[in-house]
């Protein structure tokens, strides 16, 4: 007797893989447009309409620009959250940011490096943007082959599961104060760093722009940098610490040293006060106390009747010392 097998299709092993990749491009388009809105189209939409040549001062208008920018990016993080759901795809965000951040220097190369050194040898700006596009197509699709490759997903999945990508604070309950210091200390050698920087004017002045090949038109791609680098640099290093004092090793390192320091048993005020005063009492003692025997050694070592001791005479060696060279 025959019996009839129901068989399931298998699902590909790729498909995962797929979901990431296609995660990964969706959340580096975001990203890319956040960046873009934030760092470019405000800064560059201020100009055009005009409302710096409206307010005539150049500090208050870079402020406001600065605010509405920062304004702008806590809206586009709130609402990345909201498209991200309450489930996010395992890896899409450590894929997202590499992608971003892989396709944001691909497009420095092709507009800033390789269009400015095509247009400076009279290249025809048809035969530049050409080059462009293919440099540009070839670099992007070798990053969807890389990113449809089940070792590199893992890899991403790895990355995020660091904590690096998220706000989460490892073992957040534990060693808060000392945690707390050494962010604080972090932040503020960045902090007198990036001033020091700034005052010695390190980062330079004006706007970043990068001309398009062949029109007479240039791509904002950052507004005052003097104000806005150190910004970023200062909330780039900021998260870099914050995550520090949440990586597990140092996290733990931290939250003993803290332990350590609650086992110490602490003085009292008037015990403090007390010892501190028995100690500078004693280093006053021991000052004078040896201060007379030195005084007392070399009278007697600079007796007369005592021959070939000292052969110097203190007093006139001071008064030697004291008088003015004659040059």
């Amino acid at each position: 007797m025959a019996v009839a097998e129901k068989t399931t299709p298998k699902s590909s092993p790729s498909k995962p893989v797929q979901q990431l990749a296609l995660a990964s491009f969706a959340g580096a388009a975001f990203l890319l447009f956040s960046v873009g809105l934030i760092f470019s189209i405000i800064p560059t939409l201020w100009e055009v309409l005009g409302v710096d040549r409206l307010i005539d001062n150049p500090y208050l208008s870079t402020s406001l620009v600065i605010i509405l920018s920062v304004v702008a990016g806590v809206g586009m993080l709130v609402l990345g959250q909201k498209l991200e759901g309450p489930h996010p795809l395992r890896g899409s965000r450590a894929g997202a940011t590499l992608a971003a951040l892989f396709t944001y220097l691909v497009f420095l190369i092709a507009m800033d490096w390789i269009g400015s050194n095509l247009v400076a040898r009279n290249v025809e700006p048809f035969v530049a943007w050409s080059v462009i596009a293919i440099l540009g197509g070839v670099l992007l699709v070798g990053m969807f082959w890389l990113y449809t490759r089940p070792g590199f997903a893992k890899t991403l999945v790895g990355l995020e599961e660091r904590g690096w990508f998220h706000t989460t604070s490892f073992k957040f309950n534990q060693g808060q104060k000392i945690r707390r210091a050494t962010l604080i200390t972090l932040l503020l050698v960045i902090g007198f760093g990036l001033y020091n920087h700034v005052r010695t004017n390190g980062f330079g002045r004006g706007t970043w722009e990068i001309p398009v090949p062949g029109v007479d038109y240039v791509i904002v791609m950052l507004y005052n940098v003097e104000y806005t680098l150190p910004l970023i640099w200062f909330a780039i290093l900021g998260w870099l610490c914050w995550r520090a004092v949440n990586w597990p090793t140092f996290a733990d390192f931290l939250i003993a040293t803290e332990a350590e320091m609650n086992k110490v048993s602490w003085t009292t005020r008037k015990r403090l006060i007390q010892d501190t005063l028995v100690v500078l009492v004693t280093l006053f003692l021991l000052t004078v106390f040896l201060f007379a025997v030195d005084i007392l050694w070399i009278r007697v070592l600079s007796f007369e009747p005592i021959p070939g001791v000292l052969k110097i005479n203190p007093r006139a060696a001071a008064a030697k010392q004291q008088a003015q060279t004659d040059w």
